[in-house]
């Protein structure tokens, strides 16, 4: 019998996890009223919540993106899809 090496081990572990953040988390969330997100921070953080209300007058939702290592890339492609869309309409 051939005993499992530990980076083996690891490395399973991570795509297990891998696994069951794909199953739970959209790459992309539908949109999220940001009022959501203030109800979330009230209590841990009340300097970001009064900074949150300021937002909410110029953005009024959110799309979450999963954190996985590319959600930078696509956030920007989202926001840019979608203001490029506004632009043609």
């Amino acid at each position: 019998m051939s005993e499992e090496t530990p980076e083996l081990s690891t490395y399973e572990q991570m795509q297990a996890i891998r696994e069951q953040i794909a199953r739970e988390e959209p790459y992309i969330s539908e949109k999220q009223a940001l009022e959501n997100l203030a109800e979330e921070i009230k209590n841990s953080n009340p300097t970001q919540y009064q900074q949150l209300q300021h937002v909410q007058r110029v953005y009024p939702y959110l799309r979450r993106v999963r954190r996985d290592g590319d959600c930078f890339y696509r956030a920007f492609l989202l926001g840019l899809f979608e203001w490029s869309s506004k632009q043609v309409s």
